[in-house]
């Protein structure tokens, strides 16, 4: 049976409640740290194989390497932050905690199975090419 998040919350020690929310603060800054350096390293790779597109370089095989490597991040970035919900779950077990977290984990969940499909996709052009 469910109980209510603040009898749930009151129940364990406020050493573990604090812990826990650190916890999940730690995984969402390191998921924004993933997010951002995924970012930049893929814009100064997209910005130098632009500029050997624009002297004439054949850049197709760069572009798909580069696509994988971005998408891996965001992918990582992704289950990070579903780990974040789960914990953050242990705090708050609420029914409706509970289905917002499973709503937004079958989001999350959906994107990153897509995600790794394109990325095997692109893999296999790599890999060919």
């Amino acid at each position: 049976m469910f109980t209510l998040a603040s009898e749930t919350a009151n129940a364990l020690p406020l050493v573990f409640r604090e812990t826990l929310r650190l916890i999940v603060l730690i995984v969402y800054a390191i998921t924004v740290a993933v997010l951002v350096w995924g970012v930049l390293f893929g814009v100064v790779r997209f910005i130098a194989t632009e500029m050997k597109r624009i002297v004439g370089t054949e850049c197709e095989h760069e572009r798909a390497k580069l696509r994988k490597q971005v998408g891996f991040y965001l992918l990582f970035a992704l289950e990070l932050l579903i780990a974040a919900d789960v914990v953050e779950t242990m705090l708050y077990p609420t029914l409706e905690h509970l289905g917002i977290l499973g709503v937004i984990s079958l989001i999350r969940i959906a994107i990153g199975y897509a995600l790794g499909k394109e990325l095997n996709e692109v893999e296999r052009e790599v890999n060919h090419a």
